[in-house]
């Protein structure tokens, strides 16, 4: 993100200098918040062609720390949220094939030089690619797997649980009925539940208990089944984690509404994840799913600096 700042409408709204600019992409949804030291860009639904461009706009100043990929008849789009950056070295790959992904692992991470920030499957012209993002900022043990099967992802869900690995992202793509998983897991303490074939209905029924059993909602995954007609849903809840609220199933208009409104209440984003509908004449078929979460201080929570973009890049 670059530093420098210019107003942008009448409004004196402010974007970053190189958005407005350069406009070297386009999104659906884009919020941006300072606060104290503190500095987070939201970036959503910007095209898999484009994404390189609007990583490099802003990786300068802030960096990564969750990625998303979903698709649109057969289109790749990402989402990705950047931070403040904590001063360590970290790698940063989209697009990439399980070959890809699994050299990349071997070289950083299987000798322990990084770990795994995040990492997420999704479709690109009906092929399963990769993005993740490697850290060497406060890493501890991990156990990582990409593209098993349903059976084979329950099968070691079951076993690495048993022995006390929590997973900390599963993403899920599907390919003519049939789910290939990736995840990865550590070992934290506090309780956690999880789903990985929800429904819109189970989602909401599985929120409810996991509410009333002390825990909030630490990552979701949305993916479309069903020859891309029906979304469903992962879901980590866990317990020793700040309140989260949640806004599911919106278009890229709502999303960033209610991402400003966020930021000046003092949210930060967990999350952000995307799937793609059919589009019904009112919707363009991009949706979204975020969970935002307050981080608590003394003396209270802070609202933040909104920093507003124009909307020419919004689709």
């Amino acid at each position: 993100m670059k530093a420098l700042f210019r107003i942008a409408t009448v409004c004196a709204a402010l974007i970053p200098a190189a958005v407005a600019s350069a406009q070297q992409f386009s999104f659906h949804a884009y919020w941006e918040v300072e606060r104290g030291r503190s500095h987070e860009a939201v970036v959503a639904g910007v095209s898999h062609g484009e994404y390189q461009a609007a990583f490099d706009t802003f990786s300068d100043e802030v960096e990564p720390f969750v990625v998303d990929g979903y698709d649109l008849e057969g289109q790749a789009f990402m989402n990705v949220i950047f931070r403040t950056p904590t001063g360590k070295p970290w790698i940063a790959r989209h697009a990439q094939t399980s070959q890809q992904y699994q050299t990349q692992f071997d070289e950083h991470v299987a000798d322990g030089d990084y770990c795994l920030r995040w990492v997420d499957s999704y479709l690109s012209n009906n092929r399963v690619r990769y993005a993740f993002i490697l850290t060497q900022h406060r890493c501890q043990a991990q156990v990582a797997y990409h593209g098993l099967t349903a059976s084979q992802h329950q099968a070691r869900f079951n076993q690495l649980t048993a022995d006390g690995w929590d997973p900390i992202n599963i993403s899920v793509v599907s390919i003519n009925e049939q789910r290939f998983y990736t995840a990865f897991y550590e070992q934290r303490s506090g309780s956690f539940a999880s789903r990985s074939f929800l429904t819109r209905d189970q989602f909401g029924e599985f929120a409810q208990q996991q509410t009333a059993a002390g825990r909030k909602l630490a990552y979701v995954n949305a993916y479309t089944h069903d020859q891309g007609r029906l979304p469903r849903f992962v879901a980590i809840y866990r317990s020793n984690l700040s309140s989260a609220e949640f806004l599911p199933n919106v278009d890229g208009r709502t999303a960033m509404e209610a991402g400003e409104e966020k930021v000046s209440q003092g949210y930060f984003t967990r999350v952000i994840t995307g799937f793609g509908m059919p589009s019904d004449g009112g919707h363009d078929g991009h949706r979204f799913e975020t969970v935002w979460y307050r981080p608590q201080r003394a003396g209270g929570t802070r609202p933040g600096g909104l920093v507003r973009p124009r909307l020419d890049n919004l689709r």
